[in-house]
């Protein structure tokens, strides 16, 4: 068998084929730590909750369930606006919860639907006096790669930028990471906190993706070939 690639179909498939297996192997490194995510919030969904640390550890705080008891700053409330739930348009409240010690925790506190998003349409939603929950410590950046820009002078969010939020309203002695609230064992009132199978359902096609690609690769390869063979060339 003697094989005379021609120039130009040579030229064209290379980068092709060289950029799809890229791609293949940038989703298997995805898969690994999407696996490695899901793994570790499953761990620590299943522990007891902890008192918030007073140490900032990114890494080893992410999805920490932590007990928090404090009072709302309601006159600080925030929503993160575009938050559909199944189907239905909404957005998820963000208010400030300052503990006795003087911290002001961003939190996260559930989603509520578009048309109870006068507070007059939902008073429960604004509890007084010590309030405590039960949440997950989230310290890496929220915002999606389509996701607009925050417009904090104008109080307009897209996601949950823990300082930013806290410089806007001016909270004092900031706590600088984000908390998601859990449902506890009462019925969902507004807002609806996030539940622990909410939390857990998290897309992983990372390998559907990576068989995409290399799909496509040997589906190049094979054409390729074929062309070749054709013109007398394999």
């Amino acid at each position: 068998m003697r094989f005379r690639p021609a120039l130009w179909p040579t030229v064209i498939s290379l980068p092709m084929l060289a950029v799809m297996l890229a791609l293949g192997v940038w989703q298997l490194q995805r898969l690994a730590w999407k696996t490695d995510v899901i793994d570790t919030l499953t761990a620590r969904l299943a522990e007891p909750a902890v008192q918030a640390p007073e140490e900032i550890d990114p890494q080893g705080m992410e999805f920490l369930k932590v007990e928090l008891t404090g009072e709302w700053v309601h006159e600080s409330e925030m929503l993160i606006l575009g938050r559909p739930e199944k189907g239905t348009p909404g957005f998820h409240i963000v208010t400030p919860l300052r503990t006795a010690d003087g911290r002001h925790f961003i939190v996260n506190r559930g989603w509520i639907p578009d048309k109870r998003v006068d507070i007059r349409a939902r008073p429960e939603s604004r509890p007084e006096g010590t309030v405590t929950l039960e949440g997950l410590i989230r310290t890496q950046e929220r915002r999606g790669w389509f996701r607009p820009d925050n417009e904090p002078e104008r109080d307009i969010w897209m996601w949950e930028d823990p300082r930013a939020m806290a410089a806007r309203h001016d909270l004092a002695d900031p706590v600088p990471y984000l908390v998601v609230a859990i449902q506890g064992d009462e019925d969902p009132r507004l807002p609806i906190a996030a539940s622990p199978e909410d939390v857990l359902s998290i897309r992983n096609e990372h390998l559907n993706y990576a068989l995409t690609w290399f799909g496509m690769s040997l589906g190049l390869i094979v054409v390729y070939l074929m062309w070749h063979r054709q013109n007398g060339r394999l």
